[in-house]
């Protein structure tokens, strides 16, 4: 010990003594070697780190997000409004969820409650396996019962559920405890997305009559299974609640959620909304408009096209000018969707030439020169009138009117229509009505000359409801009375398959066969989610709507940690 201890002085006093041997300038030099040796070393070791490392994401945190309105029925059986779906989104899961992945352009369906299925070769039959020990907020256990129960309140019309129409004439029974077999009267190659219903625990429902069913407290104070599960609900000083609490469920069937709080703040208005999200009251808000994003009230945006396609739906039954094709086509070619694209929605949505989101867009249609559109209007014998500056023929004005519902989106592409065509001599009037007047005085009547709207397309049964023949009468949304035995025929076999290189051969048909409606298509606008703060994990590829943001939320994550590579799950 003493020998060694004797070394390392000497040591110390040789490297003293020849630093105090060094010159001024010497010691500085070698100051600054020591300087840079040491930085050298921090920097190796921080190239280490970041070249065998990895950020992984870690439970913890607390996200808040605001939403508009008041939860009535927050029920995968009865939820209609957007509020009531986003929550039970979170509240509720199904036999399978829908996602979207990184690793596919495509969404996927992944086993949920289930933990696994398998359909018939024929395509009518599907077995669902549960998963062992998965259970609701209160403990008790996820069983075949409950699924059957959850499906015949569906199908039952007392209840007054808005799936109805996708559970018509489907069988469902319990094999045993964890097997159900849910046999459809014919294949739909969509019915998949009908099974991620959310699943309701017979135990607290079943013994309910339809009319208690509907005023039952579980309404607003759900249990479900889903990744997250209510703690609290405060209510202001009228008992209207304000703020849901919302704690990870442990036992989620797809794995315990990395946050374990999320907080929603409801708000009766868009404008308290807005003010609330520009105040920091919350970090998340997926109800807002495009015009209203800047960089001051959004540091972070997640956007993704929803499957709503927009366009000009022509009447030729109301108004025959539609009838004329080439008169169809200037009118097509003078409407310029970027600039209600670029005006409207701060870019924030895409050109559309055909209603299917399946497909990839095709250019718009070239859009002629002012000079060019005169020439050829002038050749059909549409002359301009000097005095009124709209244009005549045979006594008749070239003029229609423009029904829209009375949104701010919808009113101002209306009015950028509106001088479009004004430019070259086309006179159009705007009607505007609020959305349930619309829907049931004038697109239920097919009383307008022009229909500014959008089709909400989410699967076949959508593109059957809107082309389909059968669809043509006033019952129907057919509105522009546009079919034929072809689009019947390659409707009715995307119902049937799930093979995506027949799917996409059949919907290349079918945009072809639809080239020629009656529709000057638009705009498929983007789900712009604003964020305060970044929020890891979200994917949202694929929505087919709003609260579909939320099948994933079990994968978000705010905070992460450091490892190695070789500790990496």
């Amino acid at each position: 010990m003493k020998t060694s201890t004797s070394f390392f002085q000497n040591l110390k006093l040789s490297i003293s003594s020849r630093i105090h041997a060094l010159s001024s300038k010497e010691k500085k030099i070698f100051g600054a070697l020591i300087f840079i040796f040491i930085f050298g070393i921090i920097g190796f070791i921080n190239y280490g780190s970041s070249r065998f490392s990895v950020q992984v994401p870690t439970r913890g945190g607390t996200l808040t997000e605001g939403i508009l309105g008041t939860p009535r029925f927050i029920n995968p059986v009865l939820a209609n409004s957007d509020i009531d779906q986003d929550i039970s989104s979170l509240v509720y899961s199904g036999l399978v969820r829908r996602v979207s992945t990184v690793d596919s352009p495509d969404p996927i369906i992944i086993p949920d409650l289930a933990e696994s299925y398998s359909v018939s070769d024929d395509g009518k039959e599907y077995i669902f396996n549960l998963k062992k020990n998965t259970s609701f907020h209160d403990g008790k256990p996820v069983k075949a019962e409950d699924v059957v129960f959850t499906i015949k309140t569906i199908q039952d019309s007392q209840f007054q559920s808005p799936l109805l129409e996708n559970w018509l004439g489907i069988t469902v029974e319990a094999i045993d405890d964890l097997t159900v077999k849910i046999t459809l009267p014919r294949p739909f190659s969509g019915f998949l997305d009908s099974a991620s219903v959310g699943i309701l625990p017979k135990h607290i429902w079943g013994t309910l009559t339809p009319d208690e069913f509907l005023a039952s407290n579980y309404n607003t104070s759900p249990i479900g299974s889903g990744p997250y599960k209510i703690k609290n609900i405060h209510r202001d000083v009228n008992g209207i609640a304000d703020t849901y609490t919302f704690g990870a469920f442990n036992k989620f069937s797809l794995g315990k959620p990395y946050i374990p709080k999320i907080i929603i703040n409801l708000y009766p208005n868009e404008q308290d909304l807005l003010q609330g999200y520009e105040q920091d009251d919350f970090n998340l808000l997926a109800n807002i408009r495009p015009y209203e994003i800047s960089t001051d009230n959004s540091r972070f945006t997640v956007e993704a096209p929803l499957p709503r396609m927009f366009g000009l739906f022509l009447n030729a039954e109301k108004n025959e000018l539609f009838k004329d094709e080439s008169l169809r086509n200037i009118i097509n070619s003078v409407i310029d969707p970027s600039e209600i694209i670029s005006s409207v929605f701060q870019g924030f949505a895409q050109p559309i030439s055909h209603p299917l989101p399946e497909l990839t867009q095709d250019n718009t249609t070239a859009k002629l020169s002012i000079d060019t559109t005169a020439t050829k209007l002038d050749g059909m014998g549409w002359k301009l009138n000097e005095t009124t500056g709209i244009r005549e023929k045979g006594g008749k004005t070239l003029s229609f009117t423009i029904s829209t519902a009375d949104t701010p989106e919808l009113k101002y592409t209306a009015q950028i229509i509106q001088k479009q065509l004004r430019s070259i001599g086309i006179s159009t009037e705007l009607q505007i009505f609020q959305l349930n007047d619309l829907e049931n005085s004038v697109i239920k009547k097919r009383s307008f000359d022009s229909l500014l709207f959008g089709q909400f397309v989410r699967n076949d049964a959508d593109l059957y409801a809107f082309w389909h023949s059968s669809q043509k009468d006033v019952s129907g949304l057919n509105i522009t009375g546009y079919s034929s035995k072809n689009i019947d025929t390659l409707i009715e076999k995307l119902f049937s398959t799930s093979d995506k290189a027949i799917r996409t051969a059949t919907l290349s048909s079918l945009k072809n066969e639809l080239s020629n409606a009656p529709v000057i298509w638009l705009y498929q606008p983007d789900f712009v989610y604003a964020l305060h703060r970044p929020v890891y994990g979200i994917n949202i590829n694929n929505l087919i709507s709003k609260h579909d943001r939320f099948t994933s939320i079990y994968q978000w994550y705010i905070q992460t940690d450091t490892v190695w590579k070789m500790f990496k799950n």
